[in-house]
């Protein structure tokens, strides 16, 4: 019954102190929000993300440094992006006589009305299929474009290994082959090209037409060539006359688009909807254990201070105030470079257990500079509540002080410990999304880390990288904010007699 009791006391305390304002409302409606994502992110999201976040090759068939799908709505041209399984078309084979050669085919059509082009082009083979039996493989990639023109992007050779028969492996384009035909072709037409000044955008000129070239060969002048260009993957066994079955688990043709994703990519390709998603459990497990902790600090030694006095009050209060006249972020910054750079943690290979470490320092340094303020406050109420006629009653029946301070001192400084605690929690938050973007990283997909990301690969000018953290963190501040607004009438007595 007394749980029953306690539980239709916290539904009462919500509806009275927080349902019935605005503020309460609005905090509430976002908390609500705040948690279900949370709660999403760990269910949806796979354990190993902190793992992948940190491994470039994990987002390889991601086009890099593109806005989100829905930036199509708001002008920006987007090519769709593409990751076509070529294993699930049927191949054409070709039996010579000592090789069997097979050919997948995949039509892409350029959009007329497009001033872009994908970025990249790239074949992501898993479990291809290497027998002991073929001598060697060979693996082509050739586009043929709506001028009927044909360019080779890779042409590589595979040597299968005694104890080998599959292989997973990316396969990407080769400039100098590309650049050749690309020499060539235009070589016919009576122009000059450069082979070296269009090695660095050769991809680019797959899809495009050069119409003017400098004395020097150096390109003017282009125009994109848009239409059907006919992708064939062709792949040949040598020493064998019947192919392999299944040839691989999957063989993925990835045309890099425009726009990727919900919320676009950073520079590495990685889907910043995916980082975003897993920060909010990792946000409000940083407020909440920052809070907490500083809380419980600053409540226990706030009331021993206050209640014991003499040495005791002395030495807590003098501890205060050295600590509340060290400036906080310089400290923070000469800590937390000091400690990046420290050997045990240098020594840490795996990178997401050193990003835990490292943020947990963070997290414990906020602690031991989080709790003074409130000490003090504390200190203050619990001076002015032991000197009442109930507390001297209580110590005439022969209560224990623990009893005094914890059963008759604490419950009455407990509305305002609630909006401390509440209003606290933004401060963790900020300050390590601040920490990470003034370089003080620990690497781990956070917030701060996406904003750290930003700043110092030196794309501060993507929008869709830069505003959806901001305005996360933004949001998740005001959460607590509002909420510590709807709690001053419980916190202070003259404000809830005048809602009454």
């Amino acid at each position: 019954m007394s749980v029953l009791m306690k539980i239709y006391s916290l539904i009462n305390f919500i509806r009275q102190y927080i349902i019935s304002q605005l503020a309460g409302r609005v905090s509430l409606a976002l908390l609500g929000f705040l948690i279900f994502m949370s709660i999403y992110a760990l269910i949806a999201i796979p354990p190993d993300l902190p793992v992948k976040w940190t491994q470039p090759q994990a987002w390889e068939m991601n086009p890099p440094n593109v806005p989100p799908e829905w930036a199509q709505y708001i002008g920006y041209k987007c090519l769709p992006h593409i990751e076509k399984n070529l294993v699930l078309e049927r191949p054409s084979i070709s039996i010579g006589s000592s090789s069997v050669t097979l050919t997948y085919k995949y039509v892409y059509t350029l959009p007329d009305n497009t001033d872009k082009v994908p970025g990249n082009i790239l074949v992501k083979a898993v479990d291809l299929s290497t027998p002991p039996l073929a001598n060697n493989i060979e693996i082509i990639l050739k586009v043929t474009r709506p001028d009927n023109y044909t360019y080779t992007l890779f042409d590589t050779t595979l040597t299968p290994q005694p104890n080998q028969t599959k292989v997973t492996t990316t396969f990407r384009l080769s400039s100098e082959i590309l650049s050749r035909d690309i020499v060539a072709q235009y070589l016919a037409e009576g122009i000059t090209v450069n082979r070296l000044a269009i090695q660095g955008r050769a991809q680019e000129l797959i899809f495009e037409k050069i119409l003017n070239v400098t004395d020097e060969g150096f390109i003017s002048k282009v125009k994109i060539l848009p239409g059907k260009y006919l992708f064939e993957l062709t792949i040949i066994y040598s020493g064998m006359v019947t192919p392999p079955t299944p040839v691989a688990t999957s063989l993925i043709l990835v045309i890099f688009g425009t726009c990727y994703g919900f919320m676009g990519t950073d520079y590495l390709g990685r889907d910043l909807a995916v980082g975003l998603l897993y920060g909010f459990p990792i946000a409000l497990a940083i407020g909440f254990s920052v809070a907490v902790l500083s809380t419980l600090i600053g409540v226990l030694a706030g009331i021993i201070s206050g209640y014991y006095g003499g040495l005791i009050d002395e030495g807590i209060q003098r501890t205060v105030d050295i600590m509340g006249n060290i400036p906080l972020l310089p400290i923070l910054v000469l800590i937390a470079s000091a400690v990046q750079t420290a050997s045990f943690i240098v020594s840490i290979q795996d990178p997401v257990t050193k990003g835990w470490v490292l943020l947990s320092i963070i997290l414990i340094i906020l602690v031991i500079f989080g709790w003074p303020g409130l000490a003090i406050v504390v200190r203050s109420f619990t001076l002015s509540i032991k000197g009442e006629a109930y507390v001297e009653a209580a110590r005439a029946l022969g209560a224990s002080n623990t009893r005094i301070m914890f059963k008759h001192i604490l419950p009455q400084i407990t509305p305002y410990i609630l909006a401390s605690l509440v209003l606290s929690v933004p401060g963790a938050i900020v300050t390590e999304a601040g920490l990470a973007i003034l370089g003080i990283s620990h690497g781990l997909p956070t917030w701060g880390g996406i904003l750290a990301d930003a700043r110092t690969k030196g794309y501060i000018t993507y929008w869709w990288w830069i505003f959806p953290p901001g305005i996360l963190i933004t949001i998740t501040s005001m959460t607590f904010i509002f909420l510590g607004l709807a709690l001053e009438t419980y916190a202070e007595p003259r404000l809830r007699r005048a809602s009454r």
